[in-house]
């Protein structure tokens, strides 16, 4: 600032500062009472969080019928080199029968979709969920070298667990039921003492 009739010129001076790396986060859950706190490791000395892009969030609609009652969490981390890994402490248990989705390439190269994502790992007290993303690899729907990102879900029900068997003709079905009804006939004549 130059000094004038009234004030002397202020003196420069010179200060320096240090920006560290966002790796943590602690953010509501839905359905869920207190703060999860989501840690990044690995990926290498500037690898760091997206403040912008790492939230829990309401994915979008999962395949065949899946509900998100606790929503679903998403990050991005840029300056990474080879893996990261995320751990989600939970303020609650993570319901029983809770199976993990993700959206991205279910193999490297792959378009993103829904699929289901046997690579995380829940702890015994269904509190903490430790899962580990390659840059570039399955689950990284960021193609950019060096940034990750990750939409991941865990999810109850489905429906596609079972499948129907269609029949169209009415033929086939009665053709079946005759199948089924002689093979019942023929154990139940076998089993008859001579």
């Amino acid at each position: 600032q130059a000094g004038n009739a009234s004030f002397l010129p202020a003196l420069q001076v010179t200060r320096s500062f240090q920006v560290s790396q966002q790796l943590g986060v602690a953010s509501a859950v839905p359905g869920m009472s207190g703060f999860a706190n989501v840690l990044l490791s690995g990926g290498g000395a500037t690898c760091t969080l997206v403040s912008a892009d790492t939230r829990f969030m309401s994915p979008a609609p999962l395949p065949g019928g899946r509900s998100a009652p606790h929503g679903g969490f998403q990050f991005r981390a840029v300056g990474c080199a080879g893996s990261v890994t995320i751990a989600i402490a939970y303020p609650e248990p993570l319901p029983t029968g809770v199976a993990f989705w993700k959206f991205g390439p279910a193999t490297p190269g792959a378009a993103s979709s829904w699929f289901a994502w046997s690579g995380a790992t829940l702890s015994g007290d269904r509190r903490t969920v430790t899962y580990t993303i390659t840059d570039n690899g399955v689950g990284d729907s960021d193609p950019a070298v060096g940034a990750v990102r990750d939409p991941f879900v865990p999810a109850l029900g489905g429906t596609d667990t079972a499948v129907a068997i269609p029949v169209d003709a009415p033929w086939a079905l009665a053709l079946l039921s005759a199948l089924l009804g002689w093979l019942g006939w023929r154990r139940a004549t076998a089993a008859r003492p001579a």
